[in-house]
């Protein structure tokens, strides 16, 4: 019985462990269609025994803006850093997207990663043209 207790804790806590982790380079791949919005999501840990506070978060292009813990994160506590990206003018193939995190202890380096696709209109004799919808997707560092 205590093996089982024991077993137990053991993957609860390494769950935990796995959620958290300290604000470092992190990088997601998502795959879009031209049009559609994403929301990535970096999940992080403040380590330290002082507060974080976070100066700014640059994305690299306009197409992309970022959303932060202003205020600061506490010491021990688990908070996130959104990156948005909006694919509308983007062009076909591969792409690459970072925001430079800066803190007072350095800088890192998110990016969101993939590829972007056109779907063309769907035109069928006889029938109102179909055009492509665009998507909201959300994706996370967990």
């Amino acid at each position: 019985m205590q093996r089982i207790i024991f077993l137990l804790l053991l993957g609860f806590s390494s769950n935990l462990w796995s959620q958290s982790r300290p604000l470092s380079h992190q990088s997601l791949h998502i795959d879009v269609n031209q049009g559609d919005t994403v929301e990535a999501t970096f999940y992080f840990k403040n380590t330290s025994m002082e507060m974080l506070y976070i100066a700014q978060v640059a994305p690299d292009c306009q197409c992309t803006a970022a959303q932060y813990p202003e205020d600061g994160v506490a010491p021990g506590q688990n908070d996130s850093i959104t990156l948005y990206y909006f694919s509308k003018n983007t062009p076909p193939g591969p792409f690459t997207k970072t925001a430079m995190v800066d803190l007072a202890t350095g800088s890192y380096q998110l990016i969101i990663e993939g590829h972007c696709s056109i779907i063309r209109p769907i035109i069928k004799q006889g029938q109102r043209t179909q055009l492509y919808q665009a998507r909201y997707l959300r994706i996370n560092n967990q």
